[in-house]
């Protein structure tokens, strides 16, 4: 059987909003019922809006700090 996956992938372009605690909320949930793995996936490749300060809110608040995340993910981009 295949494991399923889901992810929450916002840039780190701004703060966060309900609709991505929603968004977050919803893969989480349906990788847990599945039994599978949640990952937030920062993606970073909107060079000239992405801030490294947006960034580690990011991986230190976790969307509404109500979701567990296996792993987190970086796609290209140099922000820290």
């Amino acid at each position: 059987m295949t494991e399923i996956v889901t992810r929450f992938a916002p840039s780190p372009t701004g703060r966060l909003h309900l609709g991505h605690a929603y968004a977050a909320l919803f893969a989480a949930r349906a990788a847990e019922e599945a039994a599978g793995r949640f990952l937030l996936r920062l993606e970073d490749i909107d060079i000239a809006r992405c801030r490294p300060a947006f960034a580690r809110a990011l991986r230190r608040g976790r969307p509404a700090r109500a979701v567990r995340c296996g792993k987190v993910l970086r796609i290209r981009g140099a922000h820290r």
